[in-house]
């Protein structure tokens, strides 16, 4: 096993506590170097304004002082999050960089780049969640799910009339259990009015 260190790139999941992608570089046993890349045009309509990039200033201030306390150095960056990655790796010989997952466009198509990328570069890649109960590819159409629920309560007519507030608020599963798609949209439809 090589004794190359692990890069743990942090994004939104500044933190030390729950933080799956942090654990696992940590369980890895090897070196750890945790990196910070400021990209905001890789962001598309994601870009933070001006109190995000407070509350971000703040936040990896916090963790790069309990960084130090833990005996780390936080890695700073600004530029193209692969060419940063590809730059650090370089320079110190990390063959794995671990990740949380990002769920916005175009932010997770990004990631499947990058890592898609590193892979060809012969770096091992993981990516974790660590901000989810459940993620979206995981998650079954129908039952609990509520787009599910208004499907097969909805199938007929069209859902834009009815605000889902007041459906959710009204509508439960046992009350689309069991009974016709007329049944439900009418109850829906006399909690609209």
């Amino acid at each position: 096993m090589s004794l190359s260190p692990t890069i743990l790139w942090f994004r939104k999941d500044l933190r030390l506590r729950d933080n799956s992608a942090l654990k696992a570089s940590i369980e890895a046993g090897l070196p750890v170097i945790p990196v910070f890349i400021w990209s905001p045009d890789e962001a598309g309509d994601w870009a933070p304004g001006a109190a995000s990039k407070w509350w971000l200033h703040q936040a990896l201030k916090s963790l790069s002082e309990a960084l130090k306390d833990k005996g780390g150095e936080f890695v700073l960056r600004e530029g193209d999050s692969l060419g940063q990655l590809r730059d650090i790796i370089e320079k110190t010989g990390a063959k794995r960089v671990y990740w949380n997952r990002r769920y916005e466009s175009p932010q997770r198509e990004l990631d499947a780049s990058i890592k898609r990328q590193l892979r060809e570069d012969g770096i091992e890649v993981e990516s974790f969640n660590s901000s989810l109960l459940n993620e979206p590819h995981t998650a079954a159409t129908g039952g609990w799910v509520l787009g599910g629920q208004l499907q097969s309560c909805f199938a007929i007519g069209d859902r834009r009339q009815y605000r889902v507030r007041k459906v959710v608020r009204h509508l439960s599963e046992s009350q689309c259990q069991n009974r016709k798609v007329d049944s439900c949209s009418t109850q829906a439809n006399k909690s609209n009015n």
